[in-house]
């Protein structure tokens, strides 16, 4: 028993044992010893020289302090036992807290794994489905159970073939390189209506690093995108109207420096418009800019005023001058 102690005393002391087995191995060894002198007592001759004698006379003496020998003996592995006992309760009732805590996480990460706006999916290496969240369920209409343990093609009604071929593609190069892949499909949901889904495919890992499953996260972006496109649509239609509406049209930039004109600059003024691009309005005209006029129109742009029918000289592509009559209106983001 000494031996095997001293052979596994890493593992003792990493479990907390080691005061309760030593005192164990103590007081074997105590009662160990106390045989082994009883056993000498009793069989040596008070004849045979003048040690044994010595023995044989002591020997009352030594019967009593064998008995306090031996009372130390299972004193000390009682109090080993004890001490082990309660480390023993001690690690149970630490492992019951751990357990406790654990499942306590994995409560709050079950919880937010379902309850996400997003649509979460996990497969393993076989592109076999093991957990789809309620999200993704309920995009498509399926119940969990229809579709664990299934690949994506062989759940009726989902993806076609292609679809589903071109998926296992790229999770096989998630799985083989680690990296993520990401791009934006049309799908048709439950109701009938086609979505437009950013997917981002990801690798999981096990505890010593090596990729085992493949994570996919699906974000509906279909009211993003069609906010961009009606916008990109009005900015258009405005474009449109402005070209009809007026002689050009020209943006500054948050730094006053002109970024757009519109197309029909050119055939107003005979100039190249992308010559002016990246100046400021002083930059483009012959005038004095120290005029009052000027720096009254410089305090409108700098304050981000809006100002109507500021008039000013310039040179069209001919050296020729002419007069310019412009207005503007400041535009600010939803952060001003």
């Amino acid at each position: 028993g000494t031996a095997v102690t001293l052979r596994r005393f890493g593992e003792l002391r990493r479990a907390g044992a080691t005061l309760g087995v030593a005192l164990v191995l103590a007081g074997l060894w105590v009662g160990i010893l106390l045989y082994v002198a009883d056993l000498v007592v009793m069989n040596t001759r008070p004849e045979a020289n003048a040690l044994a004698q010595a023995l044989a006379a002591a020997a009352p003496l030594g019967a009593a302090a064998s008995w306090y020998v031996l009372f130390t003996s299972v004193a000390l592995v009682l109090a080993g036992l004890v001490a082990t006992v309660l480390r023993m309760v001690r690690q149970t009732m630490e492992l019951d807290r751990q357990r406790q805590a654990l499942e306590d996480s994995e409560s709050v990460l079950r919880s937010v794994f379902e309850n996400v706006p997003v649509g979460l999916l996990i497969k393993d290496e076989n592109h076999v489905v093991e957990r789809p969240n309620r999200t993704y369920t309920d995009w498509y209409g399926f119940d969990a159970e229809t579709m664990v343990g299934r690949r994506s093609d062989q759940i009726e009604d989902f993806q076609g073939p292609d679809e589903a071929a071109f998926m296992n593609e790229q999770e096989s190069h998630v799985l083989t390189t680690g990296n993520r892949l990401s791009r934006q499909v049309e799908r048709t949901f439950a109701d009938g209506e086609r979505r437009i889904l950013d997917i981002t495919k990801f690798p999981i890992h096990d505890p010593a690093g090596n990729i085992i499953k493949v994570g996919s996260v699906s974000v509906d972006l279909t009211e993003q995108v069609r906010a961009q496109r009606k916008l990109a649509e009005s900015e258009a239609r405005f474009r449109d109207f402005a070209e009809v509406a007026s002689d050009w049209l020209w943006e500054m930039d948050a730094d006053l420096r002109f970024s757009y004109f519109s197309r029909r600059t050119s055939d107003v003024t005979g100039l190249d418009p992308s010559i002016h691009l990246g100046m400021r309005r002083t930059d483009a005209t012959a005038e004095d800019t120290s005029q009052a006029k000027w720096r009254r129109h410089q305090e409108d742009l700098e304050n981000r005023r809006p100002f109507r029918d500021f008039e000013y000289q310039f040179k069209d592509g001919r050296g020729n001058p002419r007069s310019a009559r412009i207005s503007g209106k400041p535009l600010f983001t939803e952060d001003g």
